[in-house]
């Protein structure tokens, strides 16, 4: 009897993208716990041809799925006692007939990042649409939820009425070994440069999306720049193309050349950027996580951000917390932290403290208890 672990946002679209990372880092996390007995094997399963499994990966076990072949019926053909759905948006099943409310032998765990399609449902149709086909009838079924905040917990049991002895809140880690303040000087400026920043820059790491509230930080950079004279640069990075509204705005609040969208970059790039940053700003208003505020934490970056969702969870008294979503109050925090280098250096050893608390070896190390109890439920109930 082996668990079977849902991998496929690893080789699938989404493997340089948030879930595609954390999927990996988990799974080689597990595999680096070699002073840790398993439960049971570890058996990865995904499909595609483009995955190469790691050589170093010498404790979990790939099982390539055929190409009709649904995740839920190979593991129970396999024999496993725990099933682990990592991605309901994009399953390797097909709900209705996987989910007809047949007696399953496979103990069910399913991981929840948040659901966000649930608060936006105008802006989001097909993820909400998702939700209702693929989640919803998952977590009537599953024996254990793992949420990875506090705040998807809540969610989870104040929207979906999951209750709360089903839910495990297991923190996503940062990878220190590429994140920190350790990088030279001189990579850091040539990052910097090939990518068209000056030497002061202002940084965001998100998504195009609504929530991640744009439109707020360009506004909150124009306030900044009318009270305080620079060349100052605000480097916005990640996927997604910028809205003709966003464009429009940087035009009318006359900020060409000082907005730079950078699009998704390498992750070495990524990590320089944060690296160099005279300030990270995070207006989001709604996060399951927030890896990009972890990430530039340890990096060395100050940080300011809206106080909503997970942000005080993940960043502690790390961060300098903005309580009203308003353009001049955000761009108020930012000028303080710019002008007082006394406070920037305290935001920045603060970070990398609290970002040192947050390691894939303790996600996977939780991950793995969740595992050993499930099964142990599944051994008692079978010997009773």
């Amino acid at each position: 009897m082996h668990v079977a672990i849902d991998a496929h946002p690893v080789a699938n679209d989404h493997a340089h993208h948030g879930i595609g990372r954390t999927t990996r880092q988990v799974l080689q996390a597990l595999d680096r716990l070699r002073d840790t007995p398993l439960p049971r094997e570890l058996w990865y399963y995904l499909r595609g041809d483009t995955w190469q499994h790691p050589v170093e990966w010498t404790r979990i076990r790939l099982r390539l799925l055929g190409d009709k072949e649904s995740i839920w019926a190979a593991a129970v053909s396999d024999g496993a006692g725990l099933l682990h759905i990592n991605d309901y948006f994009f399953p390797l099943y097909e709900p209705e007939r996987e989910l007809s409310g047949q007696a399953s032998p496979l103990r069910l765990l399913v991981t929840v990042r948040d659901i966000i399609p649930l608060h936006y449902p105008d802006q989001k149709p097909r993820g909400l649409a998702r939700l209702r086909r693929n989640l919803f009838p998952l977590l009537g079924l599953a024996d254990h939820v793992i949420a990875i905040s506090h705040w998807t917990k809540l969610d989870l049991m104040t929207h979906l009425n999951v209750p709360e002895t089903k839910i495990t809140v297991i923190h996503h880690g940062v990878d220190h070994d590429v994140f920190h303040g350790r990088y030279p000087a001189p990579d850091i400026a040539a990052t910097r440069r090939r990518y068209g920043l000056p030497a002061s820059y202002i940084l965001y790491v998100a998504g195009m999306d609504i929530r991640k509230n744009h439109r707020l930080l360009i506004d909150a950079f124009h306030y900044l720049n009318r009270t305080s004279a620079s060349g100052r640069g605000l480097a916005l990075v990640g996927p997604g193309r910028a809205t003709d509204a966003i464009r429009n705005q940087v035009t009318q609040r006359r900020l060409q050349g000082k907005v730079h969208f950078l699009g998704e970059v390498p992750l070495r790039d990524l990590a320089r950027l944060y690296a160099g940053a005279d300030l990270f700003a995070f207006p989001s208003v709604y996060e399951g996580f927030g890896n990009p505020l972890l990430e530039a934490m340890a990096s060395g970056a100050p940080v300011v951000a809206l106080k909503r969702s997970t942000v005080p969870e993940i960043a502690g008294d790390a961060a300098l917390l903005v309580e009203d979503n308003d353009y001049a109050a955000f761009g108020q925090a930012m000028a303080r932290v710019l002008a007082d280098p006394g406070l920037a250096g305290t935001l920045r050893r603060k970070g990398q403290v609290r970002a040192a608390e947050f390691t894939w070896e303790k996600t996977a190390r939780l991950t793995l208890e969740t595992y050993r109890r499930l099964l142990e439920l599944t051994s008692t109930t079978t010997s009773s």
